[in-house]
C-alpha cells in the first residue's frame, strides 16, 4: 500500500483508494474533503488513517466522505476538526467504522 502524504495547495478533493493506507492533509491553506473508496472495493479488514498533517483542521476542517449512499458509523461523512486530528477507519465490506 502506498500513503498519500502532505496534499497541499488548492485540491480541496482527496480520493482514497484501496492502495492508500495512510493519508497526511495539509489543512494549513483551506478545508479538506477525503472521499472512500467504495466499501466493496475495499473489502473486509481494509484500515486507513487520515491525520491532520498541517494542524489547522480546528479552522479548516477535513470531511471524511463515504462512497455514495455508504456509511461511517451509521453517517455519511465524519468530520477531522481538532488541530493534528486523525481518524483510524475499518472497512467491513459493507460500511465503515471508525476504529
Amino acid at each position: 500500500h502506498a500513503s498519500l502524504h502532505g496534499q497541499v495547495g488548492t485540491l480541496d478533493g482527496i480520493t482514497a483508494t484501496v492502495n492508500n493506507y495512510y493519508i497526511c492533509v495539509d489543512s494549513s491553506l483551506a478545508a479538506k474533503t477525503v472521499n472512500l473508496p467504495a466499501a466493496a472495493t475495499a473489502g473486509a479488514g481494509f484500515v486507513l488513517s487520515i491525520k491532520d498533517e498541517g494542524g489547522l483542521a480546528g479552522t479548516n476542517n477535513i470531511t471524511i466522505d463515504a462512497n455514495g449512499a455508504e456509511f461511517i458509523d451509521g453517517a455519511t461523512t465524519q468530520p477531522i476538526n481538532a488541530n493534528y486530528g486523525s481518524l483510524n477507519l475499518m472497512c467491513s465490506g459493507t460500511a465503515w467504522f471508525i476504529i
